[in-house]
């Protein structure tokens, strides 16, 4: 089922994406009823991306990780407390991401990931994800 193709009116996108679409259209709508409110809880509609090619994948692995200190909020991949980050270093006890898995499906098995919090990101990575 999860990436089989689902239409909704005109569009067609993976079934998963509708998961997402209907996970936070019902977040929405229990907390406008909790604050009586009404209207969009978020700047702006998530958008997603078919990631059929694994380099691309990869690249937003890392910008997904990287982004809160190219953004200026921290200084290290690391300090930002909301990222996964720490859990591909193993220096979280619990976690919600399958790590290994992952690190299967998007090729990063070899990677020492406490070194690259240590020696930093090369500035040829950085390019590639900016």
């Amino acid at each position: 089922m999860g990436l089989a193709p689902y239409r909704q009116g005109g569009n067609e996108m993976p079934f998963i994406s509708n998961g997402f679409q209907l996970l936070e259209s019902s977040y929405a709508k229990r907390i406008n009823t909790m604050y009586n409110r009404t209207g969009s809880l978020f700047q702006q509609k998530t958008k997603s991306k078919w990631m059929a090619d694994d380099s691309y994948s990869v690249t937003a692995f890392w910008y997904t990780h990287f982004n809160p200190v190219e953004a200026g909020y921290v200084k290290r991949m690391q300090d930002w407390e909301y990222s996964s980050y720490l859990d591909f270093c193993y220096a979280r006890k619990t976690t919600l991401c399958n790590v290994e898995l992952a690190k299967k499906m998007f090729g990063l098995s070899g990677i020492d990931f406490p070194n690259i919090i240590i020696g930093g990101m090369g500035d040829e990575v950085l390019v590639q994800i900016f």
